[in-house]
């Protein structure tokens, strides 16, 4: 009596044997059709994968292959769980810089809207103080800097993002139009300067062309 291994499971089978006695299947060791066309699943006996070393056709479920007998001919794709964790080991990191950036977006907002009051610095010809009584309505408003802790001074100095005297005297116009203030536009340091209200300051923080507020002198002791 000759042996065949099964098709299906590889268990060796008589040739003679109308099914596989270990996994049942019909006619175990027939060969399996060479057809390059691939049936459905559900076609009994059809082949619906082919072998990754030889080509040949076999059932989905055959852990030898009928025609080279290497073991395994099915190649398996990653388990999704894998898949999954590699997915969430890419995407953690950006989602957590974004969220920190975004943390520290509405942080400085709220200290420069006045909800928290920022450190001072020791005392300077230049303001270095954080004010607190200028709230903007825009998620990156530019700084305002006094000298004292909770003042609010009239006289500033908007520092401008220009490149030249020509462009910084244009934005100044137009600023001093847009909220109509009495300013002009100062040279040497790129600066619309002028004497303003609480209202107009926190709306020339939202300017995308205003780098900075400053007071512009320091209060006598």
């Amino acid at each position: 009596m000759s042996l065949k291994p099964c098709t299906d499971c590889g268990q060796p089978v008589s040739t003679k044997a109308p099914r596989c006695p270990n996994c049942g299947l019909k006619n175990p060791t027939a060969p399996v059709d060479d057809s390059p066309l691939l049936f459905s699943a559900a076609t009994p006996g059809g082949p619906v994968v082919r072998c990754r070393e030889c080509g040949g056709g076999l059932r989905s479920t055959a852990k030898n292959c009928p025609i080279c007998g290497v073991v395994n001919p099915i190649r398996r794709g990653l388990p999704r769980w894998v898949i999954v964790v590699a997915i969430l080991l890419l995407t953690l990191p950006v989602v957590g810089m974004m969220g920190w950036r975004v943390a520290t977006d509405y942080l400085e907002v709220a200290i420069d809207s006045g909800m928290v009051r920022s450190k001072s610095h020791p005392d300077s010809d230049v303001p270095h103080v954080m004010a607190t009584t200028f709230p903007a309505r825009c998620l990156m408003p530019a700084p305002v800097l006094v000298y004292v802790v909770g003042s609010t001074p009239t006289d500033f100095r908007v520092m401008l993002n220009v490149r030249n005297d020509v462009e910084g005297d244009s934005v100044t116009k137009a600023l001093a139009k847009k909220y109509d203030l009495r300013a002009y536009y100062q040279k040497d340091r790129h600066a619309l300067v002028g004497y303003f209200k609480a209202d107009p300051v926190g709306k020339l923080r939202c300017e995308p062309r205003v780098r900075s507020i400053e007071q512009r002198f320091k209060p006598q002791n």
